[in-house]
């Protein structure tokens, strides 16, 4: 499954992590979810590709190693109006999950 040219081309289309800025974190379109889908059918942080990816993704984690995304909260919800690095429930979690079950571990990254 992992040679299927649609597996290969959202790997290519993950390169850009992290994708444009969160605009809905229920949309299909967020990178984040692509990642889960990946890691949910069996692509590990072995395969071609993933591990660039994963260096991607931990690029912006927080002090807590929580990874973030970009994202824009609107000045009448108390942001700034400006993008931002931050994290939400419902996005960090799926992050989280996807990066374990590719097998990702912090000392993978040393022979990155």
């Amino acid at each position: 499954m992992f040679d299927d040219v649609k597996i290969q081309s959202l790997i290519a289309e993950l390169a850009d992590w992290p994708g444009p800025s969160i605009s809905s974190h229920k949309s299909a379109q967020q990178f984040f979810h692509k990642l889960s889908f990946l890691a949910d059918i069996g692509v590990t942080a072995e395969d071609k590709g993933m591990k660039e990816l994963v260096t991607a993704v931990i690029k912006h984690r927080n002090e807590n190693g929580i990874p973030q995304l970009p994202v824009t909260i609107g000045e009448a919800y108390g942001g700034t109006g400006m993008e931002t690095w931050a994290w939400a429930l419902c996005d960090a979690p799926t992050v989280l999950y996807a990066l374990s079950k590719i097998g990702f571990t912090d000392t993978l990254m040393d022979t990155a």
